[in-house]
């Protein structure tokens, strides 16, 4: 929780410097697990300033993160769409 923690802090920061500012989070493989797990914290702890910089997570890469909840959940909350070069056609 130390990285998260860390991250936060140093964004916040950054993004107060520069209000106009919009931040993508984005990583490949376990990167890109922590890529969705990120900005899924920022909702369970209620960082609304800070959701509403998110301009968009991308991933690449990356493996099943998550249980079928945290795939609804990030569905509803943080992704607009979703393309799997395995499952081309599967777009949510």
């Amino acid at each position: 929780m130390t990285a998260y923690y860390t991250l936060r802090s140093k964004l916040k920061s950054l993004l107060e410097e520069h209000e106009n500012a919009k931040f993508i989070v984005t990583g490949h493989s376990l990167g890109g697990t922590l890529s969705i797990l990120f900005p899924t914290m920022l909702v369970m702890r209620e960082e609304k300033d800070m959701m509403e910089k998110l301009f968009g997570v991308y991933t690449f890469g990356q493996p099943r993160t998550g249980n079928r909840q945290l795939g609804r959940d990030a569905l509803k909350i943080l992704l607009l769409g979703l393309a799997s070069a395995t499952e081309p056609s599967s777009v949510c």
